[in-house]
């Protein structure tokens, strides 16, 4: 088995069916990784032009001279009319999302619940008892998300 080969033939030893799975993780991780770089570096070319608002073209040129990050503007540090401009319609923007649950919330519950399933026969597989709940957790009441 090569690194991130899951054998779906034949009995498969837990452990190796593990290595498997994580060697998996990391090539999702790396990838992310990567989309992520670029898609922020699409964003700060298009603040650049101007193509996001004027706003945003000011902190990315505050960014820009190391004067501030996007963390210090989204987290609250940077205090700047353009931050907290920023700030501001993301909280709008957020504030127009529906809220939590619908399809969303049941591929979750699906997910969580093959979880369960595939820790209690891995726990069977090597003659242990899974750790932890073995039912999917009720969502949480309300969009407390929004709040913060």
């Amino acid at each position: 088995m090569t690194a991130g080969q899951v054998p779906t033939d034949g009995p498969l030893e837990p452990l190796d069916r593990i290595r498997g799975l994580l060697a998996q993780l990391e090539q999702v991780r790396t990838a992310t990784e990567h989309r992520l770089a670029a898609d922020g570096d699409r964003r700060a070319t298009a603040a650049r032009a101007g193509d996001l608002g004027v706003g945003w073209k000011r902190v990315q040129v505050r960014i820009d001279e190391g004067r501030t990050t996007l963390d210090a503007v989204f987290g609250g540090q940077d205090t700047s009319p353009e931050a907290e401009g920023l700030r501001a319609g993301a909280r709008e923007a957020l504030a127009k999302l529906p809220p939590p649950g619908g399809d969303a919330q049941e591929s979750l519950d699906d997910s969580l619940e093959a979880l369960a399933g595939a820790r209690t026969r891995l726990a069977q597989q090597l003659g242990t008892t899974a750790p932890g709940p073995t039912t999917t957790p009720a969502p949480a009441a309300g969009p407390s998300w929004r709040t913060r």
